[in-house]
């Protein structure tokens, strides 16, 4: 029954957003928005008429909606510092993922799942692996838009390449 509290997470944060645009109908309608929508409504053309299994395709879709809708609009609501803040605070909590994986090279928890792909603190190679391709161009992004050497994230970038060759994800590279 754990699947459950991630749909109820998903719906929570929906209606949070919900309220929150309450006043402001035309924020969600944003060209985002639309092109999400749009998108599923694609997918559950695909899903009606083509998918073995049209009601999981059609479950998942919503939450999917719902996820993108959220996340869009809860950050497309902050004001521009706190966008700042929030978007550091995943930057080096993604960092802090990466150098807290560094101590499991080589041992047997990083490689629990699978015991071929090197999956770090997380419960997956291909989880792990995407996470750092994540934290890798949000790296190499932070050093074009840097203004003088960027060390720190030099020194990310190479982490992060490090820990995507040993997740063997392949989605990651």
């Amino acid at each position: 029954y754990g699947f459950i509290g991630r749909f109820l997470v998903i719906g929570a944060a929906a209606v949070s957003v919900l309220v929150a645009t309450r006043h402001d109908w035309k924020q969600l309608w944003h060209p985002f928005s639309v092109a999400t929508l749009l998108v599923g409504f694609y997918a559950a053309i695909h899903a009606l008429f083509i998918s073995p299994y049209p009601l999981v395709s059609l479950l998942k879709l919503g939450a999917w909606i719902a996820t993108v809708f959220s996340l869009f609009h809860a950050w497309y609501g902050l004001e521009s510092p706190r966008r700042r803040q929030v978007a550091d605070l995943l930057y080096w909590c993604l960092t802090a993922i990466a150098v807290a994986s560094v101590f499991y090279v080589g041992k047997t928890p990083g490689y629990e799942l699978n015991r071929f792909g090197f999956q770090g603190v997380l419960n997956h190679p291909n989880g792990f692996g995407i996470t750092m391709a994540l934290l890798g161009a949000w790296s190499f992004g932070r050093m074009l838009e840097s203004k003088r050497l960027a060390v720190v994230s030099a020194g990310v970038l190479v982490l992060v390449v490090w820990m995507i060759l040993l997740s063997k994800c392949r989605t990651a590279g």
